[in-house]
């Protein structure tokens, strides 16, 4: 296929930015500062850690945050919301609790918005495309980063997971690069802001035998966690206490109906990514769904050790393609366990692998074509599946359908589980060209000493 002129595909990456950076504009920064619901809960939930009082003890912080009549914008009601976030996360916002809530609300915002800053320059950075010039690549990549749904619902709802994905993309650069120590604290800060998404990285690297990136990550998680969980024995708050409330507000977030309940129970359930969603769906059984969860992402898991693994007398490296590792345990560890739509904010990781080998000649173009087809799904915004319902284009009456529920609703997990499976086959490829590459190497060698000794 011809390949238009040079300056068309600039113009045209350029109105492609356009439409993405209104989407961001739109979806994203006008309405984050009206709704932060999930910044409201656990602002009010570190604020009470911060100052020595239960931060798990729901009716406390609902009179709390109403009491101090919120933030402007933003909802007054925190009830329907239990807060459930580890101790390590109140640690990470306490800089934050430490402010009124009108101060508060702003200084979130700023974070916000420098983590989207980061993402990009992460991605841009791990694609290996420079930021400037503004070449037509690098404006479409800014663009893909831009338009991505979990972004603008991550901002919209004030959740830590865009800092905590923010991190991991700019820990995963470091890496690269060996700023071992650097990369470390990068991912122990992101477990402390979202432990889900955080603590795969730290394991992935002590996987790897990275052990200072592995190190760091865990010492500073440690310390975040010592310090949390110091606070509130210092304030003389029974563990019995805390923890008693922190297990109901997990029941009543978990439970049927509840905000992260994956059943047709949950009217927000199309919110969720993990395996669950659609299992449930299909089996109607909590212990069958979580069963099946386990067993695909203990197979998922599998593979990518069998693609990775190397005795120690094996010349071939262990892990071929480290972006490459990094991209799979974004995808798998969206999987298993609870995750909603703003989690995925973590995909910039395969985004960038995709862009780094799409380019022709690559051993892996067209695996990394394919992988970035798919991510391209997850530039639709969050409820791009119950829109029809929402606006009267389909009865409510298809909420309760079967098929609608196993098919329609939890398409962004199957979007996942097909990436995961495009990723591991890449990831087998790598493997094989880099121990072609190795054992090439070597009959070279081999060749050029029988030749030294002929001449002899």
């Amino acid at each position: 296929m011809v390949k238009p002129p040079r300056h068309w595909r600039t113009i045209l990456a350029w109105a492609l930015l356009l439409i993405a950076a209104t989407a961001f504009v739109r979806r994203g920064v006008t309405k984050a500062g009206d709704r932060l619901w999930d910044f409201g809960i656990i602002y009010t939930s570190a604020r009470a850690w911060l100052v020595g009082d239960d931060p798990y003890a729901q009716d406390a912080l609902v009179r709390r945050w109403a009491d101090a009549g919120g933030a402007p914008h933003m909802p007054t009601d925190l009830s329907w919301l239990p807060a459930v976030v580890a101790p390590p996360t109140l640690v990470a916002m306490a800089p934050l609790a430490a402010l009124d809530p009108p101060a508060a609300r702003w200084g979130w915002l700023a974070i916000s918005a420098a983590s989207v800053a980061t993402l990009i320059g992460a991605t841009l950075r791990l694609a290996d495309v420079s930021s400037w010039p503004a070449r037509p690549t690098t404006l479409l990549l800014v663009a893909w980063v831009l338009g991505l749904g979990p972004l603008h619902i991550g901002m919209l709802a004030g959740q830590p997971a865009l800092p905590a994905a923010a991190l991991i993309a700019a820990g995963v650069a470091c890496a690269l690069s060996r700023r071992d120590v650097a990369a470390g604290v990068l991912f122990g800060l992101a477990a402390a802001f979202k432990l889900q998404l955080g603590v795969p990285f730290v394991l992935l690297y002590a996987y790897l035998c990275r052990w200072r990136v592995a190190g760091a990550g865990a010492i500073v998680f440690a310390l975040f966690i010592a310090i949390g969980l110091g606070r509130i024995a210092v304030a003389g708050i029974e563990r019995e206490q805390w923890t008693a409330h922190w297990r109901t507000n997990l029941d009543t977030a978990h439970g049927a109906g509840g905000p992260n309940d994956y059943s047709a129970a949950n009217y927000t359930r199309y919110h969720l990514l993990n395996l669950q969603l659609p299992l449930h769906a299909i089996t109607h059984s909590r212990t069958a769904a979580n069963a099946g969860a386990a067993a695909i992402f203990i197979a998922l898991g599998l593979t990518f050790v069998r693609h990775t693994w190397r005795p120690s007398n094996d010349l071939s490296p262990r892990a071929p393609d480290e972006l490459l590792a990094a991209a799979v345990v974004a995808v798998l560890c969206l999987l298993p366990v609870y995750h909603r739509y703003y989690d995925a904010a973590v995909l910039v990781v395969p985004i960038a692998w995709a862009a780094r080998h799409a380019r022709g000649g690559d051993p892996l173009a067209w695996p990394a074509r394919i992988t970035g087809a798919i991510l391209l799904t997850f530039l639709a915004p969050l409820a791009v599946a119950h829109l029809p319902v929402r606006r009267g284009l389909l009865p409510t009456t298809i909420d309760a359908n079967p098929l609608w529920n196993a098919l329609v609703v939890p398409h962004h997990v199957y979007g996942l589980l097909a990436l995961a499976g495009v990723l591991l086959y890449a990831m087998r490829r790598a493997a094989t060209h880099a121990t072609s590459n190795v054992e090439a190497a070597i009959d070279d060698a081999g060749r050029d000493i029988n030749a030294e000794r002929s001449a002899r």
